[in-house]
C-alpha cells in the first residue's frame, strides 16, 4: 500500500517537473507574441517596433486580430514607440465622447491610463519617456508656470499608446477614427 503511494507521489513530482521545464523553455517563444509585438506586426513597422516618422496613430480593428478583448463599440487607434524615439508627445483635441488612453510597455503591461476627464479644454497631452527624461521635463515645465500635461514613465525599450473612443449615433465610427488619428504621437521637440 505504501509502495503504491510512494510511486504515485514520485510520478506526480516527475510530471510536475516536466511541465515546469516545458513552460520555462516556452517563455522566449511566447514572449515574442506579446501585445507590443502584435501591434508592431499589424502596423508593419520595423523589427524594433518603430513607426516611420510622422506615422502617428493608426486604426486597428476590434475583432481581436491585433489585440484581444477590444470592445467593438469603441474605435481603437495605436501608436507604437521605442526608446530610440526619446520622449514621445501625444497631444491633440479629443472628441466629445467617452474615451480612454493607455500607455502599454513591453514586459510591464499598462503603465499609465487616462480617460475623458483628463482632458483640459477638450485637449489631452501625455508625455511618454524614460523616468529620468519625464521627470526632467515635468520639473522644467512646472517651474515655467502652468503645466497641463500628463506624464507616463516607461522603463522599457518598446511599447505603444492605445487610444479608444466610444462610437454612437452622435459620434459615428468614421468621424471618431478621423479625430483620433489626428491626435499627434511624435518624438518631443526638446
Amino acid at each position: 500500500m505504501i509502495g503504491k503511494i510512494v510511486r504515485a507521489v514520485l510520478g506526480g513530482l516527475f510530471l510536475a517537473g516536466f511541465v515546469h521545464i516545458v513552460a520555462v523553455l516556452a517563455i522566449p517563444v511566447l514572449a515574442e507574441r506579446d501585445a507590443v509585438a502584435r501591434v508592431a506586426a499589424a502596423l508593419a513597422v520595423d523589427e524594433d517596433g518603430a513607426p516611420a516618422p510622422g506615422d502617428g496613430f493608426r486604426a486597428i480593428p476590434a475583432d481581436g486580430s491585433v489585440l484581444p478583448d477590444l470592445d467593438p463599440a469603441f474605435v481603437h487607434v495605436v501608436c507604437p514607440f521605442t526608446a530610440a524615439d526619446g520622449t514621445v508627445d501625444v497631444a491633440g483635441a479629443m472628441p466629445d465622447t467617452i474615451w480612454s488612453l493607455a500607455v502599454v510597455a513591453r514586459g510591464a503591461g499598462i503603465v499609465a491610463a487616462y480617460e475623458h476627464t483628463a482632458a483640459v479644454d477638450g485637449r489631452i497631452e501625455v508625455l511618454v519617456g524614460s523616468p529620468e527624461a519625464v521627470e526632467t521635463i515635468r520639473l522644467a515645465r512646472a517651474a515655467g508656470g502652468t503645466d497641463t500635461a500628463n506624464y507616463a514613465a516607461v522603463d522599457t525599450d518598446r511599447g505603444f499608446v492605445l487610444l479608444r473612443a466610444f462610437a454612437d449615433a452622435d459620434h459615428p465610427p468614421e468621424a471618431l477614427r478621423a479625430a483620433l488619428t489626428a491626435v499627434s504621437c511624435r518624438p518631443l521637440d526638446e
